[in-house]
């Protein structure tokens, strides 16, 4: 009987010792466990890996601050809304023909020529050099319009040619960039490049860019001044208007 009592007695020693130690390590467990799910440690891979970031809500894919004046300039710079609006402003009502609709509407900037101007046009030497250069207006979307220098000199067409910011006292909104080229003598608005991210003035009689195609020509092809078939224009040669 005291044997009896004596292994009781350790059993139930064993058994409460072991219950004791079971609930010691129960915090402890789940203390790792929560530690683990902060620090990310056993979570899939694609939940610790991040995204690339969302665009901020209403932020524009075609409004650029600023446009650039290059080309045939001594002083090659952008101009902002701030920099149109101080320069002197003019304000003229437009109608130009969309499609098979008409618009209209009361734009306000400056003179195309009077941004051209504050970047100092510099001429060919030659006589009446300037009356071969020209205004090569490049849209955000990559459209592209050409104006004569001699559509906009005082002395030859003077055409109000603007770089319009406002239209009908408002500045101009979401898509319309920081200004647009408005051209009020044309009757469709084909050279109203909107979004104007470009304005450059070159000179036509300048050495003209060279041919993509070049780099497909033979060895010794391009020196020899040949020119593979095609390469003159789509179709032949044909040109083709908007």
């Amino acid at each position: 009987m005291v044997g009896r009592s004596r292994f009781a007695g350790r059993a139930g020693t064993n058994d409460r010792d072991g219950r004791v130690r079971r609930g010691l390590r129960a915090p402890a467990v789940l203390g790792v466990v929560l530690a683990a799910a902060v620090l990310g440690l056993g979570a899939p891979a694609a939940a610790v890996v991040a995204g690339p970031a969302p665009a901020p809500a209403g932020q524009s894919t075609t409004f650029a601050p600023a446009f650039a004046v290059a080309g045939l300039v001594g002083a090659p710079r952008g101009f902002t809304r701030d920099d149109l609006g101080g320069l002197p402003q003019v304000t003229l009502p437009v109608v130009l023909g969309s499609g098979s609709s008409a618009e209209s509407g009361l734009f306000t900037g400056p003179r195309l020529l009077d941004v051209l101007a504050a970047g100092g046009p510099t001429f060919p030497p030659e006589r009446n050099a300037r009356l071969r250069t020209y205004v090569l207006a490049t849209g955000a979307d990559g459209y592209q319009a050409v104006l004569a220098w001699g559509e906009l000199d005082p002395d030859f067409g003077a055409q109000p040619v603007l770089v319009a910011w406002q239209r009908d006292g408002q500045p101009l909104g979401e898509g319309q960039g920081v200004a647009r080229l408005v051209v009020p003598a044309d009757k469709r608005g084909g050279r109203h490049v909107a979004t104007v991210t470009r304005l450059e003035l070159r000179d036509s009689a300048a050495p003209a860019p060279a041919p993509a195609t070049a780099a497909l020509l033979p060895l010794g092809a391009a020196a020899a001044g040949k020119e593979p078939a095609g390469a003159s224009g789509a179709a032949g040669g044909e040109m083709r208007w908007a």
